[in-house]
């Protein structure tokens, strides 16, 4: 992918499993850039957003309303 953009993406709900697992990957990644990411856990997220220089949201409108991305990767909690 020389000279591609990066797909711009945010991740809505921050687990410690996504935030130890998942963002590394997206954020090394040769064709992502992890822009943003979204929880109502203000700490957490907080975290992240110091970690990877990116912004965060409480709420997915904020997000859309202030970041282009090109996708969103949704995630939700494992059924018990």
């Amino acid at each position: 992918m020389a000279n591609a953009e990066k797909f711009r993406v945010a991740v809505v709900g921050i687990t410690t499993e996504i935030a130890q697992k998942f963002l590394p990957e997206l954020f090394y990644s040769p064709i992502i850039r992890l822009v943003a990411v979204c929880d109502k856990n203000c700490e957490a997220m907080r975290q992240i957003c110091e970690t990877y220089l990116i912004n965060g949201y409480r709420t997915y409108e904020e997000l859309i309303e202030n970041e282009e991305i090109d996708f969103a990767i949704i995630t939700i909690p494992k059924a018990a």
